[in-house]
C-alpha cells in the first residue's frame, strides 16, 4: 500500500466529514424520535450491584482483553467484521464502568470511541447500498 500524501489524507478527511454531517442528522431524528417515544432517559451505566465487576456476567460480555483477541484473530483469517469491533468497543466500555466508574473520562473516552464505530459501521453500509 502506497504512503498516504498530505493530499490524499485531505481528500479522505473531506469525504469523511461529508458523510457525517449527512449521516448525523438521522442520528439526531432518531434521538428525538427515542425521547418521544420514551421520555428523556437516564439510565444508570450498569445494574445496581454490591459487586459492579459481576453485572457484565448478567450480559455473558467478553473481557476487553478477549474481545480484542477475537478481533484480532477474525482479522488474521480474513472474518474481520463491523459487528467484532463494535463488541470489542462495547466490551472495552463496559470494563472502563467497572474500573473506573460510571463519570469517569475512561468511559466516556471509550463510549465515543463506540459511537465511532457505529458511524463507520453506517458509513461502510451506505457506502455498500449506493454501489
Amino acid at each position: 500500500m502506497p504512503e498516504p500524501t498530505v493530499e490524499s489524507i485531505a481528500a479522505a478527511d473531506e469525504a469523511l466529514y461529508n458523510h457525517v454531517s449527512k449521516l448525523w442528522p438521522d442520528v439526531v431524528i432518531e434521538r428525538e424520535a427515542q425521547n418521544r417515544k420514551w421520555g428523556l432517559q437516564r439510565h444508570p451505566t450498569l445494574p445496581p450491584s454490591k459487586y459492579p465487576d459481576l453485572a457484565l456476567l448478567n450480559f455473558d460480555l467478553s473481557t476487553a482483553a478477549d474481545a480484542r483477541a477475537d478481533c484480532d484473530a477474525a482479522e488474521k483469517d480474513g472474518t474481520l467484521s463491523w459487528l467484532h469491533i463494535a463488541i470489542e468497543e462495547l466490551c472495552e466500555s463496559a470494563e472502563a464502568a467497572v474500573l473506573h466508574g460510571e463519570h469517569s473520562t475512561e468511559l466516556h473516552t471509550e463510549l465515543v470511541q463506540l459511537a465511532a464505530v457505529v458511524f463507520a459501521w453506517i458509513e461502510s453500509v451506505d457506502a455498500r447500498s449506493e454501489q
